[in-house]
């Protein structure tokens, strides 16, 4: 029976490969499956309320932790994203430059005869 004088809903009866987990009939005492083997007791739950109000000093502490860390991965990204950038435009100098000595390197003019040793 529950508070208020109803009944306790009925769960299915469990298949036979469940039934030999529980009592030698299959069913708890009264006959009814429950879905949880053990709901939390009411000192369960203020032992875990207590031990949330306590782990507030280290939470605190570890959000402490990753805001640094965070802070420090934003310097870090704003500092490698300085450096892909000048080394973007090292890059394209270094490439006109090499444009440019490609050209020097062209000969100039129609085609030329090969030189006497062919």
């Amino acid at each position: 029976h529950v508070a208020g004088g109803g009944h306790a809903p009925a769960f299915p009866k469990p298949s036979s490969k469940f039934t030999s987990a529980c009592s030698p009939g299959g069913l708890p005492p009264d006959g009814h499956v429950r879905p949880f083997a053990r709901w939390p007791s009411p000192t369960t739950v203020a032992e875990r309320e207590r031990d949330l109000r306590m782990n507030i000093p280290a939470l605190e502490s570890q959000l402490h932790d990753l805001q640094e860390r965070y802070a420090y991965l934003e310097r870090l990204v704003e500092e490698l994203n300085g450096v892909v950038a000048s080394q973007g435009k090292l890059l394209d100098r270094v490439l006109s430059e090499l444009r440019a000595m490609a050209e020097r390197a062209q000969p100039q003019g129609g085609a030329q005869e090969p030189p006497p040793h062919y």
